[in-house]
């Protein structure tokens, strides 16, 4: 006898047991067989009422939960786990897990311990038929029969992508601040010495009019710490960014201010610049002179990527509602419902591999043999402050794309 049957079809089974069973057992009178046959029916409804219940509370739990036997096949899941592998499969009942995550993933979720551990303290990830990567926490305990004997695991499980991707940007706005603090104290303490050494320097300069060879010692120091004061400004720049004065301003105005600075390097390089800006794209809102530094550090860092004999192409947009959220998705940071002007800003230099990507936006990290390495620091900084966002993808060997979201202007 099963729950999954129905009370009619419990009861029909009971009374033909019974029936068969007759010759074997005490005759009883028809009201006691009454009774005994009324209160088997009563406990069927009790058991179909528990089946509900469960059920209800299986389905109105918040995170994932997954019945499997031993052999890995899902016997019973919830509307949250169906939600969470929706990408990689329609129906989760009756599959094998290793059909759809594969058999690692299968025997991390499998294995369990006798140590009860915190809850979704463990975690695999897998992708989507868009390549798109979940992560998922999970936690898990033995399913035993009535004799103590395991005869699966049920795991609670929850996708935590989000939640670990706005913890590592945390993690990342806390260490640029601790890094902003020492560069902010280490340029102040520097500066004072600096303008001392330029002063001398420049006093010995004018009093060794007769000896050619102490003004150009004299020379060479102020120019060595006129070099210093530039690095120091850079430090300054991200240690302490100025409060932006943002308003709304045109993309296609920064961008056609900024394409002067930098012609002569293009032209000098043999490198195309080719812009798409929409010219129904709305008004964006940030602080037009510190957004037009952005687009000139990337510039800069464009052109040193790809040196010479290639292309700069830079496209805006102003994406549909199911376009940002397919955005949000990859980059939960990004605040639902706003609307934002996507650029990509894409070169075909030399790239980057996956570790330099993933450290490209750190204070201090360059590939160069020359600069201090704050360029693109800055940049991540300064859109930060201008409730922007910047993401890049990179190949080696293939180029680099940035991705930058800036807010919109809206009617309301």
């Amino acid at each position: 006898m099963t729950t999954q049957q129905s009370a009619e079809q419990q009861t029909e089974t009971l009374e033909a047991v019974l029936s068969e069973a007759a010759p074997f057992i005490i005759p009883l009178s028809e009201q006691q067989t009454l009774q005994l046959l009324n209160g088997l029916r009563a406990s069927i409804i009790n058991l179909r009422e528990e089946k509900k219940f469960s059920e209800s509370i299986i389905q109105g739990l918040h995170h994932g939960l997954l019945v499997v036997d031993l052999d890995g096949r899902v016997r019973k899941s919830n509307s949250v786990a169906q939600s969470i592998f929706k990408p990689v499969t329609e129906q989760l009942d009756g599959q094998y897990l290793r059909d759809i995550l594969g058999a690692e993933a299968v025997e991390q979720l499998l294995a369990t311990s006798l140590v009860r551990s915190n809850q979704f303290d463990r975690e695999f990830s897998f992708a989507t038929s868009t390549d798109e990567k979940k992560t998922i926490g999970f936690s898990n305990v033995s399913q035993e029969n009535a004799s103590g004997c395991k005869i699966g695991v049920i795991i609670s499980l929850a996708d935590i992508s989000k939640l670990q991707y706005v913890r590592k940007e945390m993690e990342k706005m806390n260490r640029l601040a601790t890094i902003a603090e020492i560069a902010s104290a280490v340029a102040h303490e520097v500066r004072n010495p600096l303008a001392g050494i330029k002063i001398m320097a420049q006093s010995i300069e004018e009093e060794s009019r007769d000896n050619s060879e102490q003004q150009e010692c004299a020379r060479r120091i102020t120019r060595q710490v006129d070099r210093l004061n530039i690095l120091l400004s850079d430090f300054f720049s991200y240690a302490r960014p100025a409060e932006p004065k943002k308003k709304p301003t045109s993309l296609r105005t920064i961008l056609g201010e900024t394409r002067p600075l930098i012609n002569n390097r293009l032209t000098k390089n043999h490198i195309t610049l080719h812009a798409e800006i929409d010219s129904t794209l709305p008004k964006i809102i940030a602080d037009p002179h510190q957004l037009q530094q952005v687009f000139l550090n990337l510039f800069l860092n464009a052109i040193d990527a790809i040196k010479e004999q290639g292309r700069i192409d830079i496209k805006a947009s102003l994406p549909s509602k199911n376009r940002l959220r397919q955005y949000n998705k990859s980059y939960p940071a990004l605040l639902e419902n706003c609307p934002y002007v996507v650029v990509h800003f894409t070169d075909n230099g030399t790239g980057m591999s996956p570790a330099t990507a993933e450290q490209v936006f750190e204070p201090f990290f360059t590939t160069k043999t020359s600069g201090a390495g704050l360029g693109l620091s800055i940049v991540y900084r300064t859109l930060k402050e201008n409730d922007a966002a910047i993401v890049l993808e990179s190949a080696e060997g293939k180029g680099t794309t940035f991705t930058i979201f800036l807010k919109a202007e809206t009617d309301g």
